[in-house]
């Protein structure tokens, strides 16, 4: 499965997968008139709008190009989310191939910086370093324009104890802070030992035994509902129809049937109901089976 990568919306984006024989693992043609399917985030939804194959592309056995329109349909192919691209008609030598990933996506999601207007790019030297010529400062939409005097290469501070001076030792400023915010501190306020006010009111954390609490989906004793997995075949190909048994293992404990049966959903994904039996430790080991598919094993970390 190929990670296409971050795009922005209402682009063309392109792409290629191999297809192989399951009897000698070579390339093959994937035949039966196939077609591509994009599912979206983890609705069961699917689009063929935009979306187009070519098999044995470049009369190249076994190599099939797809490409995807994401300007066909705005609504579907909308920022922040992840896109999976799926094999919904196909064979190989004879064999279904449907329900196979070929290839996910996202649209401005992943990506550490995005532009505020798509397409636009910044200039970054040898050393790494963003070139930027700085022309106002502030909030969006009331920034203030800027000159020399106020943004230039170098700023020099002026160091001592007078009006718009700062003592400064060593590149350290020594500060006496009195107010913050504009209300005045006392030592209670900034001093060597500052503490915090446990509770789950406004300007409070919620501690226990030292600990900052956090809200997580993962939580020691609670239960998770429809968590999904993927089952596969011999051939790595996602299998339908099975019936799945749930094993899992507490802590490093021997493996023991887990409280619920998993159902199927569609395209090789089932899921299962977690019970807070289920997940009563700190790391759980999980091991679903079925005659005619791979093991599927994972491993969840619990927060207290």
């Amino acid at each position: 499965m190929n990670t296409l990568g971050d795009f922005d919306a209402g682009i063309t984006i392109y792409g290629k997968f191999a297809s192989y024989k399951p009897s000698t693992g070579g390339t093959f043609t994937l035949a039966g008139s196939p077609a591509l399917s994009v599912y979206k985030d983890n609705s069961t939804t699917q689009s063929t709008s935009g979306v187009s194959i070519t098999a044995d592309f470049d009369s190249v056995t076994g190599l099939n190009h797809f490409t995807i329109d994401l300007s066909s349909d705005g609504s579907f192919y909308s920022a922040g989310s992840f896109f999976s691209v799926v094999i919904t008609t196909g064979t190989i030598d004879g064999v279904s191939v449907t329900g196979a990933v070929v290839a996910t996506f996202t649209i401005r999601r992943n990506s550490a910086l995005k532009p505020a207007t798509a397409g636009r790019t910044v200039v970054v030297d040898a050393a790494g370093l963003v070139d930027s010529t700085t022309v106002k400062i502030g909030p969006t939409g009331a920034a203030t324009a800027q000159t020399a005097r106020d943004v230039s290469a170098s700023v020099l501070l002026s160091s001592g104890t007078g009006a718009g001076q700062l003592d400064i030792t060593s590149g350290v400023a020594n500060v006496n802070v009195t107010k913050v915010a504009g209300t005045s501190q006392t030592g209670r306020d900034l001093g060597a030992s500052v503490l915090l006010s446990p509770g789950t009111g406004t300007g409070q954390v919620s501690l226990s035994s030292g600990r900052v609490k956090v809200q997580s989906n993962t939580v020691t004793n609670a239960g998770i509902s429809g968590f999904p997995f993927l089952m596969l075949d011999a051939a790595g190909v996602p299998r339908t129809g099975l019936t799945v048994t749930g094993f899992r293992s507490i802590d490093g404990a021997a493996f023991s049937s887990c409280a619920n049966a998993a159902t199927e959903m569609t395209n090789g994904w089932y899921k299962i109901d977690l019970a807070g039996s289920d997940l009563n430790g700190a790391v759980i080991a999980f091991r679903m089976t079925a005659t005619g598919a791979q093991d599927r094993c994972f491993t969840v970390v619990m927060n207290p």
